[in-house]
């Protein structure tokens, strides 16, 4: 029975582990991204988890959201994984 009570919580923790990996703030514009520093206001790029960007994407240096100015600061690793339709992506000197 403890054997059984440790595999579950083990499959519960890697479900939360990779639910976390795909996790975003906010998006704008067809664009995810997550918050790094509220102080800053400083953004990265993210994703939804599934093919998330498809054509050309275009990542601004500032975008407006909630009455703040936000800077792009950053593309997560995971950002474009699995975006096979993906044909471009203009990258702002801000990165």
């Amino acid at each position: 029975m403890k054997h059984q009570i440790f595999k579950l919580l083990i499959a519960i923790a890697g479900l939360l582990v990779s639910a976390n990996a795909f996790a975003y703030d906010f998006k704008s514009n067809g664009i995810y991204y997550n918050i790094l520093s509220e102080e800053d206001h400083t953004l990265e790029v993210s994703s939804n988890g599934y093919n998330s960007y498809i054509g050309d994407v275009f990542i601004p240096e500032e975008i407006q959201y909630e009455d703040t100015t936000w800077t792009v600061i950053q593309i997560a690793s995971s950002a474009f994984r699995n975006c096979s339709v993906l044909t471009s992506i203009t990258i702002p000197r801000t990165i």
